[in-house]
């Protein structure tokens, strides 16, 4: 029943490589597991292996968008079971610690603390490296935790500094004892991404820690030849690299332009991937601006950089923060064009972004941001009542910023 089980599994990723409903085959091997559960006598590898199914299939549910916390639940309760009756159980507690891991991410995506979990994860992967340092599964799962901790923190104005610190030691670990760890490998790319932007957000040069990051996503391509998320977050670091250097005065177009064509590449063999979609949209918009800066026409890049978001937002989209990038392109494609007399095609991007700027905030009224840079564009067509109206509701809901749009409201 056991290996049945295992098998139906495979069956199962099988059908989801291949674009088929993987349904028929889990239902079978989830009854094959409780039944195996109910009558072996080696309960405790059966408890293992149910729950190892459920680990599973909770990883599937947040690919496609489902809660997976029922799955993860009973995942837990098979291993709580199982770790008393001691025969294996350091293979018992590696896999509760990515259980905790999961349920971890799952607090974090849904606004939770995460960190007393993420320390249950941690405390199980403690025990199975104490017993045995050189489990380099085990060393790359810590660090992750470690990783997804930092990037928690970070996201928090928390410094990371620690957690990154930690994440950085287990995953070069993982690499010296397995050098083909195509997962701690694409870990360890992603932390120093993420050191990169928490670097550029405060005041320090991003620019080396975003350099590691593309070796070591080169080499991964280079070993493995990459999945397309590999490839995504190679767009996604020469995009950051382009943006830190156009901001401190330097010609970022060179990383800009590998970026995309990275995210090209990702989109030719998956287009419906959206994050990379969002990241080419991006990269087109950051190279539009550094075009900008250099006195160069910005428009082919601002309309390619549209009509990604045009794609992303066909209907109606949940969130603010892409109607408001699509709303920055069209202002700043009006301003190049009205500085060159193009007033028809100026007047048509600014109806554009005022447009576009009104369903950010409809989905969020609190998005000062969008409220402030409406004021600026009723403020440049004229029109002082609306351009006030908005500055006051952006600093009645953002005090803090202030200096910025009360200067505005003393200009108007």
């Amino acid at each position: 029943l056991q290996a049945r089980s295992g098998a139906y599994l495979d069956r199962a990723r099988g059908a989801r490589a291949h674009g088929e409903a993987p349904g028929p085959w889990i239902e079978s091997a989830e009854k094959d597991a409780s039944e195996a559960v109910a009558c072996s006598e080696e309960v405790e590898t059966a408890l293992h292996d149910r729950a190892l199914l459920q680990w599973t299939l909770a990883e599937w549910e947040v690919d496609t968008g489902a809660d997976p916390s029922p799955r993860l639940s009973r995942a837990l309760e098979d291993l709580d079971r199982a770790l008393p009756q001691g025969s294996d159980t350091m293979t018992n507690r590696a896999l509760r610690g990515l259980v905790y891991q999961s349920m971890g991410d799952r607090e974090a995506s849904t606004g939770r603390d995460p960190r007393p979990t993420y320390r249950k994860a941690q405390e199980d992967f403690d025990a199975v490296l104490a017993w045995r340092s050189d489990v380099y599964t085990t060393l790359r799962n810590r660090g992750i935790v470690w990783l997804h901790q930092g990037n928690w923190e970070a996201a928090r104005e928390i410094d990371p500094a620690t957690s990154f610190e930690r994440a950085l030691a287990d995953l070069s670990r993982s690499i010296e004892l397995n050098s083909d760890g195509e997962e701690a490998r694409n870990a360890l790319a992603n932390l120093w991404l993420a050191r990169g932007e928490w670097e550029g957000n405060h005041d320090v040069d991003p620019r080396p820690a975003l350099d590691q990051a593309i070796r070591e996503q080169e080499e991964i391509l280079r070993r493995h030849m990459g999945t397309a998320r590999t490839r995504n977050s190679l767009g996604v670091t020469y995009l950051r690299r382009g943006e830190a250097e156009t901001l401190r005065n330097g010609d970022g177009t060179p990383y800009l332009e590998k970026g995309i064509e990275a995210l090209d590449g990702v989109l030719a063999v998956s287009p419906n991937l959206r994050a990379a979609q969002l990241n080419r949209a991006a990269a087109h918009q950051i190279l539009a601006m550094a075009r900008l800066a250099k006195g160069e026409d910005p428009t082919e890049s601002y309309r390619k950089a549209i009509a990604d978001y045009d794609e992303i937002l066909d209907g109606r989209h949940e969130d603010g923060k892409f109607y408001f990038n699509r709303a920055e392109c069209h202002t700043s494609l009006a301003r190049w064009q009205s500085g060159r007399g193009r007033q028809a095609e100026a007047r048509d991007s600014v109806q554009r972004a005022l447009s576009d700027y009104g369903e950010a905030i409809a989905l969020n009224p609190d998005y000062w941001q969008a409220l402030d840079q409406r004021g600026v564009t009723y403020e440049a067509i004229g029109d002082l009542e609306r351009a006030i109206e908005d500055y006051v509701k952006a600093l009645r809901i953002r005090p803090g910023a202030g200096q910025v749009v009360e200067g505005r409201l003393a200009v108007t």
